[in-house]
């Protein structure tokens, strides 16, 4: 029921009209992303995950080192969710990490560790989209929850309940 096929979901996501070839001004060196991030464009791969395509992240990160330097020495946003939370890369780590918006400004109880790979938040994320479609198909929520639960915990231990957006 949530079986997703990372490369196929990958492939659902416009390609940018000229691929990035020069990524010296992205700190991260997570493949995946750096792939992402210079073949994509932006993309709503559901409701809580609006990706950014590079340019997008590059005025984003510029923003919070101009405005929030100590932020931007640590982390690199990725993404946002429409709803004024967003979604960070660990610089060094590499792990993805969620801002609570409702906590203020940046501040240390705002940021989430979901330690997640970038690989495996896209996979989050596609999940979290079968789940909307599924939901949007009016299918009973009791029959889809256990298999929801289970695709998640199989990313990571406990992820359902470490996901920021309760779906139940």
């Amino acid at each position: 029921m949530f079986d997703i096929n990372f490369e196929s979901e990958l492939n659902k996501i416009d390609i940018r009209n000229n691929l990035i070839k020069k990524l010296d001004k992205i700190p991260v060196k997570d493949d995946i992303y750096l792939k992402y991030i210079s073949k994509y464009k932006s993309e709503e791969i559901n409701p809580d995950l609006n990706l950014f395509d590079y340019e997008k992240a590059l005025n984003g990160n510029n923003y919070l080192k101009n405005n929030f330097p100590e932020i931007a020495k640590e982390y690199w946003l990725i993404a946002d969710t429409g709803q004024g939370d967003e979604w960070f890369m660990n610089i060094k780590n590499e792990n993805i990490i969620f801002y609570d918006h409702n906590k203020g400004e940046y501040n240390d109880s705002g940021f989430l560790q979901m330690n997640l790979s970038f690989e495996n938040f896209l996979k989050l994320g596609f999940l979290v989209n079968k789940l909307e479609n599924y939901l949007d198909e009016d299918m009973d929520e009791d029959i889809i929850k256990p298999f929801f639960i289970e695709a998640l915990n199989k990313i990571r231990k406990d992820l359902y309940n470490d996901y920021p957006y309760k779906y139940f």
